[in-house]
């Protein structure tokens, strides 16, 4: 199934494409990285947007949060 989430910064709508019955189990509450372990952070930064509603995107997430030193 086709999941679409939109950059809460910048407006753009990243899509991405998971199985159906590993999304059921997230939406059952199973943990993104438990269900999906071979995606990196940002493809699971991008499901948990399309579930919640929104998401920053890697250029503005680099641009809106300052890294830890």
């Amino acid at each position: 199934m086709k999941l679409i989430s939109q950059c809460d910064n910048c407006k753009i709508s990243e899509t991405i494409i998971v199985d159906a019955d590993d999304w059921d189990r997230y939406q059952k509450g199973e943990l993104v990285q438990n269900v999906w372990p071979e995606l990196d952070a940002e493809s699971r930064e991008l499901i948990i947007g399309a579930r919640h509603g929104g998401h920053f995107c890697n250029k503005c997430w680099d641009l809106c949060i300052p890294e830890e030193e």
